[in-house]
């Protein structure tokens, strides 16, 4: 039977993975109501999925400038003010991220289930990454469940944490009947897709630097990213016919095509950062799903599960860990990776 209503906290609407959780609510509540923040990343591109679910409401939605705080922290007195008066009946939270939760805590709301899919303190400096810690600790300690996208988030930084209160919830792909595996992959060239948010801007510029450098190799950028991100990818494919960039897509709906132009995913992220030290990028299980060969990062939790069940190649992603990769990379490679893919368990890639 299913529970009557719950609020969801969004930071941003148009996340693939928001969507997904949401989508996955309405499956145990009759009502699933939103109240947060739009950014000028893929805008009503994605969120318009929502429309096939009647049971999902969108109470407030205020859409804010990429990087502005200001804005963020005005909209925050606002929610809270919301959720101590107009919206105080909800009992059911369901908040992401640290900001969300911490907002929660100033309200009356009881049950609260706080999902953990980025480690945002991890990023601050040492006496505001102290501090944040303990912060995000306490309202851990306090929340109904915790819902983490990476078991490397929890046996790493939250493992004090009673079992009975943690969800492992991993990233994994969800069709909605909208696309299918892909059974033949591109043989004429190595196709590299980067496909998501642009957000590695060093790792960026120095595929790019490699790629305008071999021209007999294709480069392939499809998401969205901050303004200067985006006009260093925009003016390097206008000047080099092997660079291309495509712009945001619609997840799920445009990923078959676009892994269908490509024969290698690439996801090797800054494994200097000690986020993405134990995140799961859910490129993994697109992926797995699609049967697109993989590269990732050395040195992360990413990378172990990529050997497991060899999925792909780790590299270090600098200057020399990149070159030497795509050096000695060959067409011929993929394919055999590619027949490998289709053989594993697609089980552990994704869910109905």
């Amino acid at each position: 039977m299913k529970e009557s209503e719950i609020l969801v906290l969004v930071q941003s609407i148009e996340q693939p993975r928001v969507i997904k959780r949401i989508i996955e609510l309405t499956e145990i509540y009759n009502k699933v109501y939103i109240l947060g923040f739009s950014r000028s990343f893929y805008r009503d591109i994605n969120s318009s999925l929502f429309a096939n679910y009647s049971s999902i409401e969108i109470l407030k939605l205020k859409s804010i400038p990429n990087r502005n705080f200001f804005f963020r922290v005005v909209y925050y007195f606002y929610f809270l003010f919301l959720l101590n008066f107009q919206f105080k009946k909800f009992n059911n939270i369901y908040c992401f991220g640290l900001d969300s939760r911490l907002l929660v805590f100033f309200s009356n709301n009881s049950k609260v289930i706080y999902e953990i899919s980025d480690i945002s303190w991890l990023y601050f400096s040492r006496p505001f990454k102290f501090f944040f810690s303990k912060l995000d600790y306490f309202l851990a300690n306090l929340s109904y469940k915790v819902v983490f996208t990476s078991t490397g988030f929890y046996e790493s930084y939250y493992s004090h944490l009673p079992l009975q209160r943690v969800l492992i919830k991993e990233n994994r792909f969800r069709s909605f009947n909208k696309v299918q595996p892909i059974l033949k992959l591109k043989s004429d060239v190595v196709r590299v897709a980067y496909v998501g948010a642009f957000r590695y801007t060093d790792i960026i510029k120095i595929l790019i630097n490699y790629f305008k450098n071999n021209p007999e190799k294709e480069l392939r950028f499809y998401g969205d990213g901050y303004e200067d991100v985006v006009n260093f990818i925009k003016k390097h494919s206008e000047k080099y016919p092997n660079i291309y960039f495509f712009g945001p897509f619609k997840n799920p709906d445009h990923l078959e095509k676009i892994y269908s132009q490509n024969n290698i995913n690439f996801v090797a992220y800054d494994n200097s950062l000690d986020n993405e030290k134990v995140a799961m990028p859910n490129k993994f299980y697109e992926s797995g799903f699609f049967n697109i060969p993989i590269v990732v990062s050395k040195g992360t939790y990413v990378a172990q599960r990529v050997q497991e069940v060899k999925l792909g190649w780790c590299i270090e992603p600098n200057d020399e860990g990149i070159k030497m990769f795509f050096d000695s990379l060959s067409v011929s490679h993929l394919l055999k990776a590619h027949e490998q893919i289709k053989l594993l368990d697609k089980k552990q890639f994704y869910e109905d």
